[in-house]
């Protein structure tokens, strides 16, 4: 550990480590093309030695590679980019304690620092991904710095590509054939639009 990371390093939170994984998206349900983004915090106390991240996800829901970024306080931005599963060594401060402006001590990976997680991954969806959710797993492994003892700990995440008629275009069509077969006087268009919309729901159901 080097000198700048022992002077965030608090009293308070002393020990055998534990530390679990948090993430959040502001786009849980994404379209066929669309960016999902993840945002990831890390939060616990105790004296890590050192740290990694496993992300796992099918390779069917990542168009290209993931993009992953690293927003370390005082530092320009860092990012990579790698197919599914990725795994990334963890930097240190993340595990490290805090003291802003006088406060009580808190996780360094638990803050946002101008408005930007420490670490954050995205990804752009194909188009012909499967509609439906999809689970992306995460383990974060870590070593206690005295005992030299191994913990994890898991974590699951959900997003949904979403079905056609959740989509503009699908929504657009099915309102167009509500109006269509409201019209007085389209007995025959009404027959033909229930048939369509059998076929629809039958296409929809099979995905």
């Amino acid at each position: 550990m080097n000198q700048d990371i022992e002077n965030y390093t608090s009293p308070d939170f002393k020990g055998e480590p534990v530390y679990t994984f948090l993430f959040h998206t502001n786009n849980p349900d994404v379209d066929h093309g669309g960016i999902c983004s993840i945002n990831i915090e890390i939060s616990g106390a105790g004296d890590v030695d050192s740290a990694k991240l496993n992300i796992s996800m099918p390779s069917y829901l990542v168009d290209g590679k993931v993009e992953v970024k690293y927003n370390s306080p005082g530092r320009e931005t860092r990012s990579f980019e790698e197919v599914p599963p990725i795994t990334m060594g963890l930097p240190l401060e993340l595990f490290t304690n805090w003291t802003p402006d006088g406060f009580s001590p808190i996780n360094r990976g638990e803050r946002y620092f101008n408005g930007l997680p420490l670490i954050s991954f995205s990804f752009k969806v194909p188009k012909k991904a499967p509609r439906g959710g999809h689970k992306i797993f995460f383990t974060l492994t870590y070593k206690g710095q005295k005992s030299n003892k191994w913990y994890k700990d898991n974590q699951i995440m959900e997003i949904r590509i979403k079905r056609f008629y959740e989509t503009p275009m699908g929504k657009f069509i099915l309102i167009l054939a509500a109006i269509i077969a409201a019209l007085p006087g389209l007995p025959t268009l009404w027959n033909i639009l229930d048939i369509l919309w059998s076929m629809i729901q039958t296409f929809l159901c099979s995905l």
